[in-house]
């Protein structure tokens, strides 16, 4: 049985379905993804860079001075309606600025809200083989620290 909150952002969407004419998932995340609030970077922003060996649309923050062996899986939230790796740049660059550490921001699939827990748990767990590689250093499972805006990533890795 759906929530009050659901019920009430389910009228939210038919209203503005009714208001403004349909509009599609595909141009809702774009329109996201665009707005300052995702948009928006410090003064000083860390090197952007596409990491080729995950999804599409998954990025490598890189701060001035970071070490070399330590790097932050971030997993973005809002993935059941708009949420994105790209529109989470902007959070991600000021987590590496502040932490002085690398940031990753893995692209994982959109969840659904009948079963959300696999595709964040499966994305979560492939960049794991990612950063030996790149990181050029040792590493030890002391050297990847997780943070996420996940509502069922905090689940997942206390699993």
């Amino acid at each position: 049985m759906p929530s009050a909150t659901f019920a009430l952002m389910d009228g939210w969407h038919q209203e503005s379905a009714r208001t403004n004419g349909p509009v599609s998932l595909a141009s809702e995340r774009e329109g996201w993804t665009r707005s300052p609030a995702c948009t928006s970077h410090w003064r000083e922003s860390p090197t952007h860079e596409e990491v080729a060996e995950l999804r599409p649309g998954s990025w490598l923050l890189t701060p001035q001075g970071a070490p070399e062996d330590l790097v932050i899986l971030d997993l973005h939230g809002g993935s059941f309606r708009v949420g994105s790796a790209a529109g989470a740049r902007s959070l991600g660059a000021q987590v590496a600025l502040a932490a002085g550490a690398r940031v990753l921001l893995p692209a994982h699939t959109v969840s659904r809200p009948r079963t959300p827990s696999p595709p964040v748990w499966m994305t979560a767990w492939r960049p794991t083989t990612w950063p030996p590689r790149r990181l050029r250093g040792s590493w030890w499972p002391g050297s990847v620290c997780v943070r996420d805006s996940v509502a069922v990533g905090s689940p997942a890795w206390s699993a």
